[in-house]
């Protein structure tokens, strides 16, 4: 079975058409220069010339767990997120990041965080004032949304070194 799928890997690569689906966006570049967007539908592509990428259109969400930070009056807040998107132009978004999720996912995070650690917070306030900054970032995204999945104080608890007889004895005091 795996030489048919080699064989026909290799009949792939001798193949001079793309079909690209209805949900989806492709960008061709022909020998490493010129990137041109090609739309839905079948296209003739140079074997060994053209490079193909295709991405799916559809809207996408990443789930981010766990986020701690510190509340500017000192409290401890666990929060999760979860980040939709869309592409909306595959050649802006080749050019501006390598890797979209982990990005968009990263820039997410350090504005909760820069958020929570400034002002006293409700989840509703967290969601308006990162999705304003998120819909600023222009990589060729479309419908860029946070979401709160959970939203909870924390409270902290410290125990270095921590051994039994050590607690158990701080009990007796």
């Amino acid at each position: 079975m795996d030489w048919l799928n080699q064989f026909f890997g290799l009949f792939r690569s001798f193949q001079f058409w793309i079909t690209i689906a209805p949900w989806e966006s492709g960008l061709v570049v022909r020998l490493g220069k010129h990137a041109k967007v090609l739309s839905p539908g079948i296209h003739l592509r140079i074997p060994f010339m053209d490079r193909i990428f295709l991405q799916p259109t559809r809207l996408r969400t990443i789930v981010s767990m766990g986020q701690t930070s510190t509340t500017r009056d000192g409290k401890s807040l666990t929060i999760n997120i979860a980040v939709s998107y869309a592409i909306a132009d595959i050649a802006k978004l080749y050019l501006s990041v390598s890797n979209p999720e982990e990005t968009l996912i990263c820039n997410a995070q350090a504005h909760v965080g820069d958020y929570v650690s400034g002002v006293g917070l409700t989840s509703l306030m967290i969601e308006e004032t990162v999705n304003a900054k998120l819909a600023a970032i222009d990589w060729g995204l479309d419908q860029v949304a946070l979401k709160i999945t959970t939203f909870a104080f924390a409270k902290p608890i410290r125990l270095l070194n921590c051994d039994w007889r050590v607690l158990s004895n701080a009990d007796n005091l």
